[in-house]
Formats: C-alpha cells, sequence, structure tokens
C-alpha cells in the first residue's frame, strides 16, 4: 500500500488551490521557479533544473510560459554564451513576491502545527523519495 505518495500528491495539489484561489494564475510549477527567481533574481537554466529535478523539456516549456505571460526573460550569459540565464521581469518580480508571500505563510503554518522532529522526518522522506525516483528508472 502506498504511503507517501497520496500525501505527497494530496500536498501540491493543497498548494495549487491555495494559488488558484488567491488569483494568482500560474501552474505549481511555474510558481516555483518564480519563487526561486525571486530570491536569485537571475538564474541559470541549468541550476533551475538541478533545483527542482524536472527534465530539460518540462524546464523548457514551464520557462517558454512565463516568457509568453512577460514574467520571465531569457538570454545568453555574456560570459558564456552556451549558458542560458532567466530573469524576473518587473510583473514577474510582482508575482514572485505574492507567491512567496502566499507559500511562507503555508509553509510557517504547516511547521507550527507540527513537531521539529515531524518537520526534519518530512524532509528526510521528500528527499528520500526525490532520490530514489532517478535510482528506480535505472533499474527498470
Amino acid at each position: 500500500m502506498l504511503e507517501f505518495i497520496p500525501a505527497l500528491h494530496r500536498a501540491v495539489n493543497a498548494v495549487q488551490v491555495l494559488l488558484s484561489d488567491e488569483r494568482i494564475d500560474v501552474t505549481h510549477a511555474e510558481a516555483l521557479v518564480l519563487a526561486q527567481l525571486a530570491e536569485t533574481k537571475t538564474q541559470r537554466m541549468s541550476e533551475l533544473r538541478q533545483a527542482f529535478g524536472q527534465r530539460k523539456s518540462t524546464l523548457t516549456s514551464v520557462a517558454d510560459r512565463l516568457v509568453e505571460r512577460g514574467l520571465i526573460t531569457r538570454f545568453d550569459d555574456p560570459k558564456d554564451r552556451r549558458v542560458l540565464l532567466v530573469r524576473l521581469t518587473r510583473a514577474g518580480e510582482r508575482s514572485a513576491k505574492r507567491i512567496v508571500t502566499i507559500l511562507d505563510a503555508l509553509e510557517r503554518r504547516a511547521i507550527k502545527a507540527a513537531e521539529p522532529c515531524d518537520v526534519e522526518a518530512l524532509r528526510r522522506g521528500l528527499d528520500a523519495i526525490a532520490d530514489s525516483a532517478p535510482r528506480l528508472r535505472r533499474r527498470t
């Protein structure tokens, strides 16, 4: 019987519903990219991919949608043209700030409701799922 995956799915869905209820018109993946860029302002696409464990094609699609909406720009790194950078636009900065505020409030409320050992156990469990999936994929 599945133990982690249904709860993980419910949590991801809850985040998407919360963002929708707050009139944030982006997908969960788009929200995470914007929130990440809220901290860094400019980042390599490869670093974003590594941070979220997404496939290159998936992250490219997410970035395409954010570019189309005017929330990020993509450009070559002037120091290395092989590197693609992304940056928040002004509209993207406003959206990212709202997203971070909402997600931060959600996370603080969840942490407050849990025991400190629960928070650490959850972090370890989620990391274990993320780390196990690629290894399992290689065996099948």
